[in-house]
């Protein structure tokens, strides 16, 4: 899977936590990363990475004066990460989501970048993910312990079930590790 669609139930499951890791995980790794903050109603990446937002996503999907170059910006630590932030928060977030030039942006980053890491809006608050399925090959659902309920799970099945996002796994966020040594064969003294 080239492009990853990363999103979660609600907001706090760390669906940009994740996105953010796993971006910069195989940009050390070698590999050619963009992170594409498409969670254009919140966006949170910005905030996180401390990158300028005057022009991102949005401005490129609203006007065809702004190329990818314009709107790329390079993650200020890991060194060959890219990013294209949000952009200002539009008036017609769906209406930009299913354009064409989504897809006219994605076509030009397949042949620049081996991953595009989509931090996208949490299905269970907004549509806005269920259109960006048809740019994305895989999706990374993120849960986080003692927040993710059961309803959202059974939520996730259905979108499973019914096909609408793309080869879904989850991650599950937030657990806590005991310390200590926690491998073993389970040989003792007879």
């Amino acid at each position: 899977a080239k492009v990853l669609l990363v999103t979660s139930s609600t907001a706090g499951e760390g669906k940009s936590f994740v996105a953010i890791n796993m971006a910069a995980s195989l940009t050390i790794s070698g590999k050619r990363v963009v992170l594409v903050g498409m969670d254009i109603r919140n966006p949170q990446l910005t905030n996180y990475l401390g990158v300028a937002s005057e022009i991102g996503l949005t401005t490129y999907l609203s006007s065809s004066q702004y190329t990818v170059d314009d709107i790329t910006a390079h993650h200020p630590e890991v060194k060959g990460l890219d990013i294209i932030t949000s952009g200002p928060v539009p008036p017609n977030p769906s209406e930009l989501l299913m354009s064409a030039r989504v897809d006219n942006l994605f076509s030009e980053l397949h042949s620049r970048y081996d991953y595009i890491i989509i931090d996208s809006a949490p299905v269970g608050m907004v549509s806005d993910t269920y259109s960006l399925a048809r740019v994305s090959d895989a999706t990374i659902y993120v849960c986080r312990a003692n927040h993710t309920t059961f309803s959202d799970i059974e939520f996730v099945n259905r979108l499973y079930a019914e096909k609408r996002l793309p080869h879904i796994a989850l991650v599950l966020n937030g657990t806590h590790v005991r310390k200590g040594y926690g491998y073993g064969y389970g040989y003792g003294k007879a």
